[in-house]
């Protein structure tokens, strides 16, 4: 949707929204659309249940939104602030995300609003320990008894 604002008949400045999101107005309208559509929504969740949005680029990584996020921490989450960025933590479709992780490389789709868990934690698990749980336990139950 283009929001145009007009007094006295010229048009003095154009905002572009976008699913959601507003620009402020800048140069060009091409640079201002270019901008929206390859920024990403991320709606992000406290164990709390606390969320807050933000807006980041394709090629910020994990640690570059747990930087940016400890930097401006949102006024609602006071009760949940850690001491360092280091230990803050993003959970996307049940994975820990390790911090060069970029949300390019996750190819989630710009102009939408994707959701994750932010959770402090000092240290990610091992990224097989899950998968080797479940395998261990079929190679448990492998055998049977005929009588």
């Amino acid at each position: 949707m283009l929001l145009i604002a007009r007094r006295g008949g010229s048009v003095d400045c154009i905002i572009l929204k976008f699913c959601g999101i507003f620009v402020e107005p800048c140069v060009g309208l091409l640079r201002c659309f270019i901008l929206v559509l390859f920024q990403v929504n991320l709606r992000l969740i406290l164990v709390s249940g606390k969320t807050q949005d933000f807006i980041f680029s394709p090629s910020d990584s994990a640690m570059d939104i747990a930087k940016h996020v400890f930097d401006n921490w949102p006024l609602g989450w006071e009760e949940e602030q850690v001491g360092s960025a280091s230990i803050l933590r993003l959970i996307f479709q049940g994975r820990f995300l390790h911090g060069s992780v970029t949300l390019g490389a996750l190819k989630l789709p710009p102009g939408r609003t994707t959701v994750m868990h932010l959770v402090a934690r000092e240290t990610l698990p091992e990224p097989n320990s899950h998968g080797q749980r479940n395998r261990e336990k079929i190679t448990e139950s492998n055998c049977c008894l005929l009588l």
